[in-house]
């Protein structure tokens, strides 16, 4: 394989790359595991760098009455990666901060490897405080979070130096939490134009409280000599914005999709603000009934998933047959793991998000008697959920109790599970196992979402509020359907988008399924056919290279 003519240092605190290696929390960390495992397909030159944690984000429990349990996800990273030669230092917070090296390596379809190197400061020569960066992702301590940023930013700068990879052409912050590798750069090059020649920044999140600001006084005692790197024409109110920063770093800023696009640029009308929409690695979220489908049909699709489009000559059958088995597979985990039989001839709707305010998980049981109704006329409805709420986060956990207690109920048409501890296993069964894949955030908020995509590939159709990645994959019937208008104005959404739900359910989407299924079919192939020949990390990357990488 032919290696690209340019060099990637892909920066991001979580990747997600198997579901028993406890590096990720949510969509971030999958959209960061799946861009460099595509950079392994396409032959980039990429290395990834992040944090290693040794207990998780966290393990996730419901007790009987639907709160949520949270414990230490404790996995055996040394049966995943591999130690380095490296041992560095870094001053943080005017503490010396020892961290070794461990490797993992990602290997594409053609043979091409790229690493990602973990970071690791649970060592006995730093100070409890200090071995906490190596602990939790996203910790609730402050001062550990900021200490992760600058070990992943400046740190990570250097350690690919150490490690022998000189003369990098790009570093791309996924998100800013490692946007101080640009004050490692400032350092190293001397001036801000040479700089915002090498950084790449993605920005995932229009939601005001993940655009975070630092004080004077944090930055100061954080950063020691690198707090002179910072532009002084940033501050604002005595802090400084670390989107601010990316932004004025980077010579390609991008939002990951086009509705977000317009959102951030909005936010930020002073600087230059492209679209790259999100994909998927489709070689990672394929269900195996729909790989041996695909290797059947359509040639070279590992390397080249927009020859998925081929899919449109595939008979019907064969796509009923695959899901069939695809739903088969998610109800025997569910059997096995919770000890609840589902129907596998009953419509069922899936829903996995983190349990966050702004995404609605439990919208849908918004008018459970309506629901109850719908559920009795078409002879039954299945309705699965999955997903983690942010520790002491009252609105997540709340909606999680929510549904669990909704799942008590014994009604003899409606179901409804629960499954905790959503992972990369839960959300590859659920994603290819439902029937529907349901996403209802508030608009604009939902910067792309890529679980609908993954359904997409397994020829699952969406329904889902127009926002993220579903305005560009929607057409109405074809691929899917939408839930209240192609608007941002939230307010003006939320009553029609309820009433789409339990219409669409009731007088369109049930009814085809029951009686018009060849129909029925036909949207699963264009799921396929159209949506998830594009939205795939391979041409996401390809879009980076060309907009940013080789420039």
């Amino acid at each position: 394989m032919s290696i690209l003519p340019t060099s990637v240092a892909y920066l991001c605190l979580e990747f997600g790359i198997k579901s028993d290696m406890k590096t990720y929390c949510g969509g971030l960390g999958i959209l960061a595991g799946d861009t460099v495992k595509s950079a392994a397909d396409l032959g980039v030159n990429m290395f990834g760098v992040s944090i290693l944690y040794k207990n998780g984000w966290f393990k996730q429990e419901i007790s009987e009455t639907g709160e949520q349990i949270e414990s230490d996800d404790v996995w055996k990273y040394e049966d995943y990666l591999m130690p380095t030669h490296i041992q560095h230092s870094l001053l943080i917070s005017g503490q010396k901060v020892t961290f070794k090296v461990w490797k993992y390596e990602v290997i594409g379809v053609g043979g091409h490897e790229v690493p990602i190197y973990f970071l690791d400061a649970d060592l006995p020569e730093n100070s409890p405080e200090m071995r906490e960066i190596s602990s939790h992702v996203y910790p609730a301590n402050k001062s550990i979070r900021i200490a992760q940023e600058m070990l992943l930013g400046v740190g990570g700068v250097q350690v690919l130096e150490l490690l022998g990879h000189k003369n990098i052409q790009n570093y791309h912050c996924n998100e800013s939490h490692s946007i101080f590798a640009a004050l490692e750069l400032k350092k190293q090059l001397g001036m801000w134009s040479e700089v915002k020649k090498r950084v790449v920044f993605t920005t995932h999140t229009p939601l005001a409280t993940a655009h975070t600001h630092y004080s004077k006084e944090v930055l100061q005692s954080t950063l020691g000599e690198y707090f002179s790197y910072l532009p002084d024409n940033l501050w604002q109110n005595g802090s400084m914005n670390m989107t601010d920063l990316a932004l004025f770093s980077a010579k390609l800023s991008n939002g990951v999709s086009k509705r977000h696009n317009l959102v951030t640029s909005q936010m930020y009308p002073e600087y230059k603000i492209d679209a790259i929409t999100n994909g998927i690695h489709v070689n990672t979220w394929v269900s195996k009934p729909f790989e041996s489908l695909f290797s059947r049909y359509v040639l070279n699709w590992k390397s080249s998933p927009e020859n998925l489009k081929l899919c449109a000559v595939v008979s019907p059958q064969e796509i009923a047959w695959a899901h069939a088995e695809a739903k088969e597979n998610l109800f025997d985990y569910i059997q096995k793991t919770q000890s609840i039989k589902l129907d596998k001839k009953i419509f069922t709707i899936g829903f996995a998000r983190r349990m966050v305010g702004y995404k609605r998980a439990d919208f849908i049981l918004t008018d459970i008697d309506k629901l109850e109704k719908i559920a009795k006329k078409f002879g039954g409805l299945q309705i699965i959920f999955s997903g983690k709420a942010y520790p002491n986060e009252p609105e997540g956990e709340n909606f999680i109790k929510n549904i669990y207690q909704a799942s008590k109920k014994e009604e003899s048409f409606l179901k409804i599970v629960y499954l905790p501890n959503y992972n990369i296993e839960i959300g590859s069964l659920m994603t290819a196992g439902v029937d529907i894949w349901l996403n209802n955030p508030v608009v604009p908020i939902e910067a792309s979402g890529t679980s609908g995509m993954k359904a997409s590939l397994n020829g699952v159709p969406n329904i889902s509020t127009l926002d993220g990645w579903w305005v560009e994959g929607w057409t109405e019937g074809v691929t899917g359907w939408a839930l209240g208008e192609n608007e941002m104005d939230e307010g003006k959404l939320a009553s029609a988008q309820l009433h789409d739900l339990y219409f669409k359910l009731e007088e369109i989407i049930l009814p085809m399924y029951k009686n018009d299924f060849e129909s029925w079919l036909k949207i699963q192939k264009n799921c396929i056919a159209i949506n998830a020949s594009h939205f795939n990390t391979n041409r996401m990357l390809n879009e980076y290279l060309i907009k940013a990488y080789l420039i």
